[in-house]
């Protein structure tokens, strides 16, 4: 073995919990590794410079490895000390905590970090299936005087100046929800079609407006006291100052791609306890793995949700480009999802781009997809009115590699049975007419945006109306200081599909003013009524566990009053009873929320999801192999969108099997529950593999809770690294 490290220095030599320690590693002429061509690995972390921190005491070993070329390799093994008191900073009045820097990783977008210092603010998405909506701040309002809800909602110092400030009170908002619970029962038939029986709650919200009254006399010295500040260093060249312990934080821009990650020291300093910590973030890049197997998938921002208009579906999503070449992107599959989860769902064909959307090297792209759907079948490159949610995948070329990128949007549910709307067309022959009046739309954006045909500026515009895509130059990937500008001149530039029908509209609208008053004085009407509270409609088969999968908002129901309509499906029938029982469907104020099962979106039956390694005992094991696996455990979708087939095992159920002489642990673990590691292959719900099911012991009295996909803090890992990897969907290449 090479001799390759000569020294590792630890400043200082003994931390105490939550203080940082400056770790720097040093060739054996004492220079700095830092930036030379000797690769050198810290816990299976690179970098020759790091700065870590510790949450508790304890002696901690270091392990470096360092390597030059294809064979030198060194190894050597530091100890540090973690002892003392632990570094803790003012939290409230009268509570101090850990300045310890934490990371969550986004669960909408990868390289988005969110931060935190200390350890009372966790990130993680909540168990919404054991999670109760909030109390009412108006307790008189909804409780019973003396009820028990009633009393808490009093409690608060807030919350009392709310109840003795009445006059306040701006607005107040009560909404029911409903499956906020595990298993809802279902209720025999009556009168017509059964309905479910849900579980329901309320949830009231309450709006004061406090800028007249005394707040410093209701809390004393603490609505004098200076509000904390926290001033956080990303390491990339922003900053931020935030009043509370969290902030998040786009690092995609900022990583270096090609060598497949990116490292930055993560500062946060306290004004109010005058304490400064720093933490060296390590972020890999899934853009750089895709790559190396020969596939350019670029990174994509979507927007969750795409709306209805006229006869248009409309999303949008952001591409970037990290590469000194342009993407070129011409060709389109749009393909609904697939209600049945059984089927295997395959694209459908592409059709080619007229315009291909050019995106420059180092920039990013917006583009609006507007797909066309129709009440009857539909064809290529259009879908039915009734779809809960498609992805578009569009293929292109970068240099020699081919590039796919695919955005996955879904449909507001309250817009799910919405058909087409007519909408004015210009004068212009039938049998002329498309799907669209792409013509006018050209003349928008020359009023809109830069003509100057150059795919780097800002504002660039390339409109292709074979496919309805309309996509917007951002400008440099890189110009974080005008993201929102940009973001929002894209904005009006997409606008610019729905502008001319607008303008055309409103104006035959302002020209008949007695119609526009009777169409408000309606609609006025049917916003004060209140009509029959009703129930969600659940399909009949169940998922596992008590989560059920949604069919949508309530069917429609008989013709009597009370029941749930749709007025964009009534047959001729159902008015003429309608109008024989003086009845009309008009809409409600009344707003019902329902909580969807979780899903991976973009995940169809056969696809394989790759999840990163986190604190577990494989997940260390994965990461101090050489080379380190970042992905630590693995499984197959076995349903489109909700089902997981996997192995895993319980670490829970190991360390409570450990044996020893001297201690627990001492001779390792049980040799039967080691080797047969439970509970093995497993099929779960995409919200149980998450979240977590029981699964009772088959040996003994005991169940655990298994979730080997779950949400974790990777802040704190087996060897208190920082590092963020985005977890992958691999599957297989729709062009071949």
């Amino acid at each position: 073995m090479t001799i390759i490290i000569g020294r590792i220095a630890l400043q200082p030599a003994i931390v105490r919990p939550g203080e940082t320690v400056r770790v720097e590693v040093f060739d054996i002429d004492d220079n700095s590794l830092n930036g030379s061509q000797t690769q050198v690995f810290i816990n299976g972390v690179p970098g020759a410079l790091q700065f870590l921190q510790f949450p508790s005491v304890g002696q901690r070993h270091l392990i470096v490895r360092a390597r030059e070329g294809a064979n030198d390799t060194d190894l050597q093994v530091a100890l540090l000390d973690v002892a003392g008191a632990p570094l803790e900073f003012t939290l409230t009045a009268n509570r101090s905590d850990i300045a310890m820097i934490g990371l969550t990783q986004s669960s909408t977008q990868a390289y988005t970090a969110i931060l935190t210092l200390g350890s009372v603010i966790d990130m993680r998405s909540p168990h919404l299936l054991k999670v109760g909506p909030s109390v009412s701040t108006q307790a008189g309002k909804i409780f019973a005087r003396n009820s028990l809800a009633g009393r808490l909602a009093t409690r608060g110092v807030l919350a009392r100046v709310m109840s003795t400030n009445p006059q306040a009170l701006t607005q107040i908002e009560t909404r029911r929800l409903t499956n906020t619970r595990e298993r809802a029962v279902v209720q025999p038939a009556k009168e017509g079609r059964p309905t479910p029986k849900a579980t329901t709650r309320l949830a009231v919200g309450a709006i004061y407006d406090l800028t007249n009254v005394d707040l410093i006399g209701a809390f004393g010295k603490a609505a004098s006291t200076p509000p904390l500040e926290f001033e956080w260093d990303f390491g990339d060249g922003n900053t931020a100052l935030t009043n509370t312990p969290v902030v998040s934080h786009d690092y995609f821009a900022a990583i270096n791609h090609a060598a497949g990650f990116g490292q930055f020291v993560v500062t946060c300093h306290v004004k109010n306890s005058s304490i400064t910590v720093r933490r060296t973030l390590t972020i890999h890049s899934a853009y750089s793995i895709c790559k190396s197997t020969g596939t350019v998938v670029p990174h994509v921002t979507a927007d969750i949700f795409a709306h209805k208009r006229y006869n248009m579906l409309t999303g949008m999503f952001t591409v970037h480009n990290v590469e000194d070449e342009s993407i070129v992107l011409d060709r389109l599959s749009i393909s609904s999802s697939v209600e049945d989860g059984d089927v295997l769902g395959l694209p459908r064909p592409f059709v080619n781009l007229e315009k291909p959307i050019t995106i420059a090297a180092r920039s990013a792209t917006m583009i609006g997809v507007n797909v066309p759907f129709v009440a009857d079948n539909p064809q290529t490159g259009q879908l039915r009115f009734d779809v809960k949610s498609f992805s578009v995948l569009y293929a292109g070329t970068l240099g020699n590699f081919p590039v796919r990128c695919s955005a996955t949007f879904d449909v507001p549910v309250p817009e799910w049975s919405k058909k087409p709307q007519p909408f004015p067309f210009p004068d212009v022959a039938p049998k002329y007419r498309k799907p669209w009046p792409w013509e006018l739309v050209e003349n928008a954006l020359a009023e809109i945006v830069n003509p100057i045909d150059n795919t780097v500026n800002l504002g660039y515009t390339v409109l292709d109306m074979r496919t309805g895509t309309l996509a917007v130059s951002l400008g440099p990937v890189q110009n974080t200081e005008l993201k929102t500008l940009t973001r929002e001149k894209g904005v009006r530039a997409l606008s610019a599909v729905y502008s001319p029908i607008d303008t055309m509209i409103e104006a035959r609208r302002m020209a008949t003013p007695a119609a526009r008053y009777l169409s408000n004085a309606v609609e006025r009407k049917g916003l004060s009524d209140n009509a029959a509270s009703f129930a969600p409609k659940f399909a009949t088969h169940e998922l596992g566990g008590g989560v059920h999968t949604l069919s949508g908002p309530p069917l429609p129901g008989l013709i009597i009053e009370g029941q749930v309509c749709d007025p964009d499906n009534l047959t001729e029938e159902d008015l003429a009873d309608a109008d024989v029982g003086q009845l009309v469907c008009q809409l409600t104020n009344e707003v019902q929320e329902v909580l969807m099962p979780a899903r991976w979106m973009n995940a169809r039956k056969g696809d394989c999801i790759l999840s990163p390694g986190g604190d577990g005992i494989i997940g260390g094991l994965m990461l101090n192999v050489k080379p380190a696996q970042w992905y630590s455990h693995s499984g197959i979708m076995t349903r489109n969108y909700d089902e997981i087939t996997h192995s895993t095992g319980s670490q829970k159920r190991l360390m409570d099997h450990l044996i020893g002489v001297v201690s627990d642990g001492s001779d390792g673990f049980e040799p039967s529950v080691l080797k047969y590691i439970w509970p093995g292959a497993v099929t779960q719900t995409v919200q149980h593999s998450i979240e977590g099911e029981d699964f009772p012991d088959p040996e003994y009295d005991k169940t655990y809770s298994i979730s080997a996909f779950g949400p974790h803090t990777v802040g704190v890992t087996h060897n208190d690294q920082m590092v963020m990897i985005p977890p992958l969907v691999l599957k297989p290449d729709p062009m071949q």
